[in-house]
């Protein structure tokens, strides 16, 4: 089994740019046995109550892939600075059950993904056996851990939902509506963003197809770090063509604002 402790963070607009990724480099040595590698954020003033660290936790029990997993706690994160937010988002690895996740490193000031991460390639996985697969793993074991252990990071709170698109975190009220997303901080100002960039584009779900699937952007979790003035949300897509829900899926993003 390989365990990674990680954590990271960010601060950004509402603007994402997917195109601008770009993918961290990094080599470990291959063992048979389980390998650990592991660091521990120090707590920060936007911490939460738990006493839990940001951690990233690559799972390997035995040689089925489709029972290996990524386990996060303390995510997302932000870092000492509050310039940066780290995130986790789990993609549909076609639908054949393997684990298929990203880790983004967003920046504040714009949203702009300054760092990508994989955890569990399912295509890489899917097409290739226990041993073949391994290495790749034990690399991003190492970039995690990299991730971690260059600065102290702290988990963000996580808001409730209270209704559609509405999450509440103690004073500090989140929504959405259509292109525009609000925080209302209770006696205090109101924050408005553009979040029109949020929705997918309208796409034709294969060549066959004479209408398109339309999309429109719903808030799936929100955390909010008060003293650094950083909200994360993760988003997801609702299709409004039944008729091609199979072939219009669409993977939750991930975007930081501050205000």
């Amino acid at each position: 089994m390989l365990l990674l402790a990680l954590v990271a963070c960010s601060r950004s607009r509402a603007t994402p740019d997917p195109s601008a990724t770009r993918p961290l480099e990094a080599t470990a040595a291959l063992t048979s046995a389980p390998s650990l590698a592991a660091a521990t954020a120090a707590p920060l003033a936007d911490a939460s109550p738990s006493p839990t660290q940001p951690t990233i936790e690559l799972r390997t029990p035995g040689s089925d892939a489709h029972k290996w997993s990524l386990e996060a706690a303390g995510l997302p994160a932000i870092s000492a600075d509050g310039a940066q937010v780290v995130m986790v988002v789990e993609h549909d690895a076609d639908q054949r059950g393997y684990p298929n996740d990203a880790i983004y490193v967003r920046r504040v000031s714009d949203d702009f993904v300054v760092q990508q991460l994989v955890g569990f390639d399912g295509y890489a996985l899917g097409s290739a056996d226990d041993g073949a697969a391994r290495p790749a793993i034990e690399k991003r074991a190492a970039a995690l851990h990299a991730l971690l252990a260059r600065e102290p990071w702290a988990p963000m709170q996580a808001a409730t939902p209270t209704g559609t698109n509405t999450f509440v975190q103690g004073d500090y009220r989140f929504s959405l509506d259509g292109t525009h997303a609000t925080l209302a901080q209770k006696g205090g100002p109101t924050a408005t963003f553009d979040t029109s960039m949020w929705k997918k584009p309208d796409i034709l779900p294969d060549s066959m197809s004479s209408s398109t699937c339309t999309f429109t952007a719903e808030l799936a979790k929100v955390h909010i770090a008060p003293k650094a003035r950083v909200v994360a949300v993760s988003v997801r897509q609702r299709v409004h063509d039944a008729e091609h829900t199979t072939g219009c899926g669409s993977p939750d993003d991930t975007h930081v604002l501050h205000w």
